[in-house]
């Protein structure tokens, strides 16, 4: 790969596709506000599945060539926590890697990892957005 591996995972760990979701943020369009925001290239992205009590682990990826994206993980309009886990493919020190409002705003280029484990069933959405633009792509998430 020209870049490296997709998802950072702790020394001796594998990558599991159904914990690890790689979530590729980008626009529709090729200019400055032509385009929806997509969220793995779609506006119509399908419904994960979790369970509780497992951990899962969202890499962000903003490859939009001028926008910043929002993400955010709520359930209904109750804003969630999740753990800030790497930046750009590293893995965050210890006193950086803590629990934190489950919404981040991200940059062209930019490729963020974060933690989030379920403790009771539901469902949740995983919000992406462009505020400017007033665009915005929502996935479910069915925990069970």
């Amino acid at each position: 790969m020209l870049y490296g591996p997709l998802i950072v995972v702790e020394p001796g760990a594998r990558f599991d596709p159904a914990q690890d979701h790689i979530v590729v943020l980008s626009r529709g369009g090729p200019g400055v506000s032509e385009g929806p925001v997509l969220l793995n290239g779609t506006v119509k992205p399908p419904a994960l599945h979790w369970r509780t009590g497992q951990r899962y682990r969202l890499r962000f990826i903003n490859i939009a060539a001028f926008d910043g994206i929002g993400v955010a993980l709520r359930r209904s309009a109750t804003q969630l926590q999740w753990r800030a886990v790497a930046k750009d493919g590293a893995e965050l020190p210890p006193v950086h890697a803590v629990m934190q409002e489950g919404r981040q705003g991200t940059l062209p280029g930019e490729t963020l990892d974060f933690e989030y484990q379920p403790t009771e069933a539901g469902n949740l959405q995983l919000e992406v957005s462009n505020r400017r633009l007033q665009m915005k792509v929502v996935q479910q998430i069915e925990v069970r």
